[in-house]
């Protein structure tokens, strides 16, 4: 299963970086084709498709070597236009070849943008993580992906939130029921004393998206004895 969706991944990322050259998969010359799969030892398209799916290679790298008559000039104006690419939509219905990163935690209406990770695909992070610095985004650019979320996303997504709370009896069980009455499943939650008078309770949730979240923060928010709430 894996195998297949990160086949019809590598085509879709292939035919993104193909489409502002005026070409698709099956324009490409047939001895470019059979250039870069000895190049890079496949036996055939199938496996070089699973392995840019999988995230072991750049996209447009691998676009480079199958149209190099097109991209060679690094000013041209075509490869300029290749550079230049609509943002990849993310439906959340893509699989195991995309995955949301546990480091942010994005969410359908967050500012997303994604990395290759070798062997897991695309990895969807929010624009603000502080990972995506930490590793080098603008050092390493041929390794991430413009994305968005696609109109139609669909799905549920995990996301934290920390309440800080007074240290009142029965107030985790008032919590975990707004938080359900929303319609929204727990993870997990984490309790941490503070000063003995207050606490922090950080939960993991599945939300649809952006409105969700916002909707259940608001109600959280209006109880009693809640003094702050915030998403991780």
């Amino acid at each position: 299963m894996q195998a297949d969706e990160a086949m019809s991944q590598g085509r879709r990322l292939l035919e993104r970086c193909l489409k502002p050259l005026g070409m698709r998969l099956d324009d490409v010359k047939k001895k470019n084709m059979k250039a870069v799969l000895k190049e890079y030892g496949f036996d055939g398209i199938s496996e070089l498709l699973e392995d840019v799916g999988l995230g072991n290679r750049p996209p447009s790298l691998v676009v480079k070597r199958l149209v190099p008559e097109r991209t060679s000039d690094g000013d041209s104006e075509e490869t300029r236009e290749m550079q230049s690419l609509v943002a990849l939509a993310i439906s959340g219905t893509e699989g195991m070849v995309v995955s949301y990163a546990r480091c942010c935690y994005p969410i359908p209406g967050d500012d997303v943008v994604a990395n290759l990770s070798k062997g897991r695909g695309i990895v969807v992070h929010r624009e603000a993580c502080k990972n995506l610095e930490a590793v080098g985004k603008r050092t390493n650019a041929e390794n991430y992906i413009e994305v968005q979320w696609a109109d139609d996303a669909s799905g549920e997504f995990s996301c934290e939130i920390k309440l800080e709370i007074e240290n009142k009896s029965g107030l985790l069980a008032r919590t975990a029921t707004v938080i359900s009455d929303c319609g929204i499943d727990i993870e997990n939650v984490q309790m941490e004393d503070q000063d003995g008078f207050s606490m922090n309770l950080t939960y993991q949730i599945k939300v649809v998206d952006r409105n969700h979240l916002a909707k259940l923060m608001r109600r959280l928010h209006r109880m009693d004895h809640v003094m702050h709430i915030v998403r991780l």
